[in-house]
C-alpha cells in the first residue's frame, strides 16, 4: 500500500475519531532501553504482529475488560502496534512524537521501505531513540513532518528529547493534515483563528492546520468548545481511532483476509471472495470474535452468516475474526417447487415458464410463514417459495427457503389468535406473526383430555396442532385462555374452596384459584360469606376453569355515614340518616360489625348499640351488610365550616361524612401550637371522635416529609431520621407503622438501611409510614420531551419517563422542560414527597491536578485560594474518565485540567479535560 492510496482515506476517518469531542485520540509510545517502559519496539523476527506463535492475542496489560481491547489487538495482529520488548502495550501511556510518526508510516505502508540499518545523523539537540531514527528520517523524506520546523522546536527545548516527547493535539493535527496531502489548504487558512474558546492557546504554526482539519470535518473540539491544543494523547486512544477508521475504507495487511462469511462452525471459518475464491481457517479456543457494532468480544454464534467479514490469521489459524456490517449477501428467487432430488441435493424449481435447478446442502433452512424452521420434508410439489441463494460461489447454493403458500405438513405449538368457521389463526411459539390455516372437515379436537369442537376453542388457548396437506387435522388444547361467565350465585363451599352458580338454568361448580378476588360495588373488604343467593354475578375463569374473580352485578347497596342509632330490638336495627330519615335493617350472623377495624360478633357487639350513637352502615334492601363503629375517621378534608362548627371528610372509600365539633385541638408535624387556621382544604387528616362517636375532639394532620435514614435499631424497633435541615430525631416503629419500598411493597425494618432516602408520613407527631424513595445518580445520555436516557453510576443505561409533573434544577434555576438538560450533565434523579421526579444537575468543580497520594487513596489539586480544600478522597466507586472513557488515576499528570463531581460528600467522578 502506498502513501497516495491512503491520503484521502485518512482525511475522512483517521483524525475524526481522534479529535472529535475530545474523545478517542491516538495511541503509541516510545521504546528502547533507557526510555519509558511500556513502549513501542521492533517485532521479533518472523512475526510481523509481535505475537508469539500459539499465544492468546493481545497484551498482558490490556485485560479483557479494557475499553479499547478490541482495537488494540486488531492493530496488533495487523502489525500497526507492537508493544515493547517485554510484550506490554501500556494503553494509558502518552503517545510520543516518534511513535506517532512510526505508526503513521506503518499505516500508510511507507514503514516497509525504511532501511533500518542506514546511518542517520540528526543535529545534536534533535534527539530520537535509535529504533525510530530511520522512520523519522523517512517521514522527513515523505513530507509528513518538516525538518527545519522540528529541528527548531527541538532547539527551543534543549532539555527535552524530541522523539520521546508526548505528542500534543495540535502537533498531531499538523502531522495528519500533511499525511493526507492537505498542506496547501492549511497554508491558505493560516490567517484566521479557529472558532474555539481557547483558540488563542494554539501556536501560530498550527493555526492553519487546525482550520483545515475543522473545514474537513476532522476536528470538532471538546464538549465545552475548546480545542485543548496542548493536551496529550494516549496509546489506547490512537489504536481505537485507527481501528474504527477501517470500517469505512478497505485496508490490506499481511495475514488479513476479507470476504463474505460463508461458513462459521466450531472448528472453521470460511470466507468467500467476490472472485469466487474460498479461503478456510481453523479456529482454536484463543480465536477472538467481534462485531462491527460492539466494543465487547462476541461469541462466534453471534456473527451473522453471509455478511462481510475480515480474518487476521497466522498461517491457517484464525486469530481475529470480525463481522464488518449486517448486509446479508444473498439473492432472492421466487418460484414453485417441481420436485426435489435429495440424493443429489438439488431442487427443481419453476421460475416463470422454465424449470431451473438449484443446488443446496444440509445446512439449508426451510422456514414456514411464521418463521419456524420446518425442514426440507415440509417442501412439496406445488409449494410457492422464495429461495435465497449465496452469490459467492459458482453453484449459487440455496441457503434459505421461505414458504409463501404450500401443502405444508408440520406439527406446531402456539396460541390461538382467532377462530372462525372452518379456519383458525395461530401465533407459533417464537414467531412474530400469526399464521392462518384452514381446518379439515372432521378434525380431532380435545380440551383437557375430553373431546371438543372448533366452536369451543377460544382466543388465547395454547394448543399443539398437526398440519397435513396444508390443513389442520388435529388440535389439542394444552392450556386454556381466561374467559368471562355471567350467572346467578347459589352457594359457597368453604371446605372445598369452590363456588356454585347457575348459568342458563344449568348448575355449575368451579374451584377458586389461588388469590381469587370478590368485588361487591359499594362494599369494601367483601368476603365470600357476603354473597347472597341469586346475586347476579360475573365470573372470570382461567385456562383451567378455576375462578380468578367474581363481581356482583346490580345489587342495590347503600352506605350511610353518620347514621344515628334509634334502637336494636330482636336483631332489627332502627336508625336515622343525617337528614333524620328513619330506616330499619336486619342483623344476622353474616353482618360484619367493626370497631376501628376489629371485627366483632353480633353478641359481643350488642352493648355498643346505644341510642344516639353514630355509626356507618352498609345495607342492601333490609339486610345489614356492615355496621361500623369508628372512634376516628381518616380522609381528605373537603370542608371546614367554622361558623357551623363542622368538618366534612371524603373517606378512602369515596363516601363523605360530616363531623360536628365544639372545641377541637389540631396536631401538625413541626408545629407545637397548631390551630384550625393551620388546616387546609385537601389536607389528609384523621378526626378523633368523642365517646358517643358523634363529635370531633381532635384533628391530626398527615404530612409527608422527605428524610434520610441515619440509623436503624432493629432490636429496639427504632429509627433515627435526618431532616433536610440536618436535624436528626429518633422514632419508635410500632407494628402499625408501614414500611414500603418504592413500588409500595412491604419491607421489614431490617431491610431499611442507613443512608436510604425515605418519605416519612406523620399523623400529627406520630410516624405512621416510611417509604423508600427512588434516588439515582449518573450522567445524561440524551433527552426527549418528558423523558431522559440516563447512565447510572455503577449501573446501566436506562430510560426514565418523568411523567406529567417534574422539575429540572440547574445552576439554581428551576425548569419544567428537559431542554434545560444537556448530554453529559451529571445529575441526581429522585422522587419528591408527592412522588414527582426532580432532576438536579450536579455542578462540576474545575481544578488543576497536582498529584495522587496512593497511600491515602486521594488526589490533591493545586490551591486557588489559601483556605481552599485541595484533598479529595477516592472510593472504590470513584470513576476517573477522559473523553467518556475510564482511565487509571495514575495516568493523571501534574497540571492536568480536571473536573470533580461531588455528591452527598462523596467524590463520584474525576474527569480529565
Amino acid at each position: 500500500m502506498t502513501v497516495h492510496k491512503w491520503r484521502k482515506w485518512l482525511s475522512a476517518a483517521l483524525v475524526c475519531a481522534m479529535l472529535a469531542g475530545g474523545g478517542a485520540a491516538y495511541a503509541e509510545s516510545e521504546s528502547a532501553a533507557g526510555e519509558q517502559t511500556g513502549t513501542e519496539a521492533e517485532p521479533p523476527s518472523g512475526d510481523s504482529a509481535g505475537q508469539p506463535a500459539g499465544a492468546r492475542v493481545g497484551f498482558p496489560d490490556v485485560p479483557d475488560t479494557h475499553w479499547a481491547r478490541k482495537h488494540i489487538i486488531k492493530l496488533q495482529q495487523q502489525g500497526i502496534v507492537q508493544g515493547d520488548g517485554l510484550g506490554k502495550f501500556n494503553p494509558s501511556g502518552n503517545i510520543s512524537q516518534q511513535d506517532a510518526v512510526l505508526m503513521a508510516l506503518r499505516f500508510t505502508g511507507a514503514a516497509d521501505k525504511v532501511d533500518k540499518n542506514a546511518p542517520v545523523v540528526f543535529p545534536e539537540n534533535f534527539i530520537v531513540t535509535d529504533y525510530a531514527k530511520a522512520y523519522v528520517s523517512q517521514a522527513f523524506a515523505d513530507g509528513l513532518i518538516e525538518e527545519d520546523v522540528e529541528f527548531r522546536l527541538a532547539d527551543a527545548e534543549p532539555g527535552v528529547k524530541w522523539g520521546p516527547k508526548p505528542a500534543t493535539r495540535e502537533w498531531v493535527t499538523k502531522l495528519i493534515i500533511r499525511t493526507i496531502g492537505e498542506t496547501a489548504k492549511a497554508e491558505a487558512m493560516a490567517r484566521d483563528l479557529p472558532a474555539f474558546a481557547d483558540a488563542s492557546l494554539i501556536d501560530d504554526m498550527y493555526v492553519g492546520y487546525v482550520n483545515a482539519a475543522v473545514d474537513l470535518g476532522i476536528v470538532k473540539g471538546l464538549s465545552d468548545n475548546r480545542f485543548a491544543p496542548k493536551n496529550t494523547v494516549t496509546r489506547a486512544e490512537l489504536a481505537t481511532m485507527l481501528s474504527r477508521a477501517q470500517y469505512l475504507y478497505p485496508v490490506s495487511f499481511k495475514g488479513q483476509y476479507s470476504g463474505v462469511l460463508a461458513e462459521l462452525s466450531a472448528a472453521r471459518v470460511t470466507l468467500a471472495g467476490e472472485d469466487g475464491s474460498v479461503q478456510s481457517f481453523t479456529i482454536d479456543p484463543d480465536t477472538v470474535f467481534y462485531r462491527h457494532d460492539s466494543e465487547s468480544e462476541s461469541a462466534a454464534e453471534n456473527l451473522k452468516p453471509y455478511t462481510r467479514a475480515i480474518v487476521i490469521a497466522e498461517g491457517d489459524l484464525a486469530r481475529y475474526v470480525e463481522q464488518m456490517d449486517d448486509d446479508v449477501r444473498l439473492e432472492k428467487t421466487s418460484g414453485v417447487i417441481v420436485s426435489i432430488d435429495t440424493a443429489e441435493q438439488t431442487l427443481y424449481v419453476k421460475i416463470g415458464t422454465p424449470v431451473v435447478t438449484v443446488a443446496y446442502d444440509s445446512s439449508m433452512a426451510v422456514l414456514d410463514r411464521a418463521g419456524a424452521n420446518v425442514g426440507i420434508s415440509a417442501l412439496a410439489e406445488g409449494s410457492e417459495v422464495d429461495i435465497y441463494r449465496e452469490t459467492f460461489s459458482e453453484a449459487k447454493r440455496a441457503v434459505r427457503i421461505e414458504l409463501k403458500s404450500a401443502p405444508v405438513n408440520k406439527q406446531g405449538k402456539g396460541k390461538i389468535v382467532s377462530v372462525q368457521p372452518g379456519a383458525i389463526e395461530i401465533l407459533d411459539e417464537g414467531a412474530e406473526q400469526a399464521e392462518a390455516w384452514s381446518v379439515a372437515a372432521a378434525p380431532v379436537i380435545s380440551r383437557q383430555g375430553a373431546p371438543a369442537t372448533l366452536a369451543e376453542l377460544r382466543s388465547g388457548d395454547v394448543v399443539s396442532y398437526t398440519v397435513e396437506g396444508g390443513v389442520i387435522t388435529q388440535i389439542t388444547v394444552e392450556s386454556g385462555a381466561a374467559r368471562t361467565v355471567a350467572g346467578m350465585f347459589d352457594s359457597y363451599d368453604a371446605a372445598r374452596g369452590r363456588i356454585i352458580y347457575m348459568v342458563n338454568g344449568k348448575l355449575e361448580i368451579s374451584d377458586l384459584a389461588v388469590g381469587a378476588t370478590l368485588e361487591i360495588p359499594g362494599f369494601s373488604a367483601a368476603t365470600w360469606d357476603d354473597l347472597y343467593k341469586d346475586d347476579r354475578i360475573e365470573l372470570t375463569l382461567d385456562g383451567n376453569d378455576k375462578v380468578m374473580s367474581v363481581k356482583v352485578l346490580d345489587r342495590n347497596i347503600l352506605t350511610i355515614n353518620g347514621a344515628t342509632i334509634v334502637n336494636l330490638s330482636n336483631d332489627t336495627l332502627t336508625f336515622k340518616d343525617q337528614n333524620g330519615k328513619p330506616a330499619a335493617v336486619t342483623l344476622d350472623s353474616k353482618t360484619r360489625i367493626e370497631m376501628n377495624n376489629s371485627v366483632l360478633s353480633l353478641d359481643a357487639a350488642r352493648s355498643l348499640f346505644v341510642a344516639g350513637r353514630k355509626i356507618t352502615i352498609t345495607y342492601s334492601e333490609d339486610q345489614a351488610i356492615v355496621v361500623r363503629f369508628a372512634y376516628r375517621h381518616t380522609g381528605e378534608l373537603t370542608t371546614l365550616d367554622k361558623t357551623g362548627m363542622r368538618l366534612v371528610l371524603k373517606l378512602d372509600d369515596g363516601t363523605a361524612i360530616t363531623v360536628p365539633y365544639q372545641t377541637l385541638s389540631v396536631q401538625l408535624y413541626g408545629k407545637t401550637n397548631a390551630t384550625l387556621d393551620d388546616l387546609k382544604i385537601g389536607d389528609r387528616v384523621t378526626v378523633q371522635l368523642d365517646q358517643n362517636l358523634e363529635k370531633a375532639l381532635a384533628v391530626t394532620v398527615h404530612r409527608v416529609v422527605q428524610m434520610k435514614v441515619a440509623s436503624v435499631n432493629t432490636s429496639a424497633r427504632r429509627v433515627q431520621l435526618t431532616s433536610e435541615a440536618g436535624v436528626t430525631s429518633e422514632y419508635p416503629i410500632s407494628s402499625a407503622v408501614r414500611i414500603l419500598d418504592e413500588n409500595g411493597q412491604s419491607l421489614t425494618l431490617a431491610q431499611l438501611a442507613a443512608g436510604r432516602t425515605v418519605n416519612a408520613e406523620f399523623a400529627g407527631s406520630e410516624l405512621i409510614r416510611l417509604q423508600t424513595v427512588v434516588v439515582k445518580v449518573g450522567k445524561i445520555v440524551s433527552t426527549a420531551p418528558g423523558a431522559v436516557t440516563f447512565a447510572e453510576y455503577g449501573g446501566s443505561v436506562q430510560d426514565v419517563a418523568l411523567g406529567a409533573n417534574f422539575k429540572i434544577v440547574k445552576n439554581g434555576q428551576v425548569s419544567t422542560s428537559t431542554s434545560a438538560l444537556s448530554a453529559n450533565d451529571r445529575v441526581e434523579i429522585r422522587t419528591n414527597e408527592s412522588g414527582e421526579y426532580v432532576v438536579t444537575v450536579i455542578a462540576g468543580l474545575q481544578k488543576t491536578f497536582w498529584r495522587y497520594d496512593a497511600a491515602a487513596n486521594e488526589i490533591l489539586v493545586r490551591k486557588a485560594t489559601l483556605n481552599e480544600n485541595n484533598q479529595y478522597k477516592l472510593s472504590a466507586d470513584t470513576l476517573i474518565t477522559s473523553g467518556g472513557q475510564t482511565i487509571a488515576v495514575t495516568s493523571l499528570k501534574a497540571d492536568d485540567k480536571i473536573v470533580l463531581y461531588v455528591y452527598d460528600g462523596k467524590l463520584l467522578e474525576v474527569e480529565k479535560l
